[in-house]
């Protein structure tokens, strides 16, 4: 069981990472782009 959670940790971590990454280049190509916002 100690392995298991672990390793679902591990995956919420590199999700949280890739989403952070996600959101920082939609950031960056909206600001690029003029920064017309279509979503909140």
């Amino acid at each position: 069981m100690a392995l298991r959670q672990a390793l679902c940790e591990t995956i919420e971590v590199a999700i949280v990472r890739l989403s952070a990454q996600y959101f920082n280049r939609k950031k960056v190509n909206m600001a690029a782009m003029g920064g017309k916002t279509t979503w909140r």
